[in-house]
């Protein structure tokens, strides 16, 4: 009851997602990471519930974004940026969302489009702070949020913070936890401990995580 969660990367698995929401309690604050759709054949589904769901703070991702230029591109069919947005987004298992998209009346259509592409990119929970792809800890210092540095970034990996003093915590999605080490089924935690990782990579794992923001303790929850 009245507890904070964070979870990320569920790619169109509507089961995970259930799991996750029938655990959760009406009073409970659930942060989603981004990547809601894409390869998994529910992600429109999950897109609208995220939405709908009054305990939900939803976070744009880097797939949330390429579907926003995806749907774009295909509608307008503008030559130059058709190949390199729209074809990236199908390339990185937007298929199965496009078609679920163009089954919508153009009502949802729109009130979808617009709301993801009002998401914001980021968000902090106490001495922590969230966003997709993780970050280093100097771009928590700028006031000029950059859609690069919070949904794409992988660069930061390597920081070295032996000098900084700081109480703060990244947590973020993005890199599956077996890029950091082959074979895992739990969380990353790294940065000597000021950055985790909870991407379990669950389109091929079939497990999620469900991070306890208080406790830093993870829940989770893999498909039958």
């Amino acid at each position: 009851m009245n507890k904070h969660y964070a979870f990320t990367d569920i790619h169109g698995d509507y089961e995970l997602w259930t799991s996750i929401k029938n655990y959760c309690d009406d009073t409970d604050v659930i942060i989603f990471l981004g990547d809601a759709c894409d390869r998994g054949k529910d992600g429109i589904k999950i897109m609208q519930e995220l939405l709908a769901d009054k305990r939900v703070i939803y976070l744009m991702g880097n797939h949330e974004l390429m579907f926003l230029k995806g749907i774009k591109d295909y509608f307008n069919q503008d030559e130059e940026t058709f190949f390199s947005n729209y074809h990236l987004w199908i390339s990185n298992g937007g298929s199965p969302t496009i078609e679920q998209f163009l089954s919508l009346n153009k009502e949802e259509q729109n009130n979808l489009y617009y709301s993801i592409k009002n998401l914001g990119i980021c968000c902090s929970y106490q001495n922590k702070f969230l966003c997709h792809s993780g970050c280093s800890f100097k771009d928590l210092l700028t006031k000029d949020k950059k859609e690069i540095d919070f949904l794409w970034n992988r660069q930061h990996f390597e920081e070295d913070i032996s000098d900084l003093f700081t109480d703060k915590v990244i947590i973020h999605g993005h890199t599956p936890v077996q890029y950091f080490n082959n074979n895992t089924r739990e969380i990353y935690r790294y940065c000597d401990g000021k950055k985790i990782d909870i991407d379990m990579g669950a389109f091929f794992s079939k497990v999620v995580a469900l991070l306890d923001l208080d406790s830093l303790i993870p829940i989770y929850f893999s498909k039958k």
